[in-house]
């Protein structure tokens, strides 16, 4: 199993991410994405190949060039999980069990599918209006479309096409793994909202411009 963790600016949280998901993953690749501060230094002391982009291209960028990386190691499951510190690595197991037993190729850690009174309003607000928006588009009822903790079968790692730099990525992984008929299934895992981790989130910005691209690339 290989991890792919993007990274931008995160030298605060990506040593520990590295380390929990290191528990799980013999192989976790970090993307540094023209990160200014010691992100890539923190993740290759904890233990992380780390490859990086000479500037910022956004996380879908990063995302996709830790996938066409992970396919070197040809694993049976590819797991992503972001680098802020929102996502436990010890779950990393959970969200992988449906793709290792061969009942999903695309598995999404839902944060909305438990309980979801320690999201913030926001969060919850901006998360459903992108999700329903995803659900619609997709023809595929979703809780969770936004979700960066997800886990790929080797089928869908090899068959995804090059998708959107920015956060329209997620919306778009969804809707390719669906046009391939691949299953799609979520699992509940629980975020770990912190003062950080909220400075790192979407804003209403970026949500419209999640909106904008996903609607263009797939209704247009």
């Amino acid at each position: 199993m290989v991890c792919v963790i993007p990274a931008y600016n995160e030298e605060a949280t990506v040593g520990d991410v590295v380390a929990g998901a290191l528990k799980h993953c013999p192989i976790v690749l970090v993307i540094d994405d023209g990160s200014v501060d010691r992100t890539a230094e923190k993740a290759a002391d904890a233990g992380a190949l780390v490859l990086s982009h000479p500037f910022n291209l956004g996380v879908g960028a990063a995302i996709y060039t830790g996938l066409e990386a992970a396919k070197r190691f040809d694993p049976e499951v590819v797991v992503m999980i972001d680098a802020d510190g929102q996502h436990n690595p010890d779950e990393i197991p959970a969200v992988a069990e449906p793709v290792k037993r061969g009942e999903a190729d695309l598995v999404i850690g839902s944060r909305f599918a438990g309980d979801t009174s320690s999201i913030p309003f926001v969060k919850r607000l901006g998360n459903k209006l992108l999700t329903s928006i995803t659900s619609a588009v997709c023809r595929y009822s979703l809780s969770d479309s936004q979700s960066g903790f997800r886990a790929l079968s080797r089928r869908l790692l090899h068959a995804l096409e090059e998708f959107p730099t920015g956060f329209a990525w997620a919306s778009d992984m969804i809707a390719q793994a669906i046009r391939l008929g691949c299953r799609v299934a979520e699992v509940p895992v629980t975020p770990i909202y912190s003062e950080y981790s909220m400075k790192k989130g979407t804003g209403v910005f970026d949500g419209v411009k999640i909106f904008v691209d996903f609607v263009k690339r797939h209704l247009l």
